[in-house]
């Protein structure tokens, strides 16, 4: 499910990366003017996937906290859900929250 979830939420992560872009001030790279951006891109799945795996393993003393996962699902999760384009293509992603007891729909998204 990791390689679906992240094929899902990619085009997702790189939308919120670009509206950061756009939003910083003095990030502007030498060959740019402000107004010129680039598309970010983060990567395929299968390099995005391996990234993930390769963070989980270098911090092998981390303990997760279902609790605290919870108690930041607005500032994780719904960034992801507020930036779904087409709206309701996340349907990997919001059956996971569903899961573990998150109501999408109670959420102003």
């Amino acid at each position: 499910q990791v390689f679906a979830l992240v094929e899902e939420l990619l085009p997702a992560a790189e939308t919120l990366v670009q509206l950061l872009q756009n939003h910083c001030t003095g990030c502007n790279d030498d060959n740019q003017t402000s107004g010129e951006r680039q598309q970010i891109l983060l990567g395929s799945v299968e390099e995005v996937v391996k990234y993930l795996e390769a963070y989980s393993y270098s911090i092998p003393d981390a303990t997760p906290s279902m609790q605290l996962a919870l108690e930041e699902v607005s500032e994780r999760n719904m960034k992801f859900l507020q930036v779904e384009n087409p709206p309701g293509v996340q349907v990997l992603h919001r059956q996971m929250l569903e899961r573990v007891g998150v109501h999408v729909n109670a959420f102003n998204l």
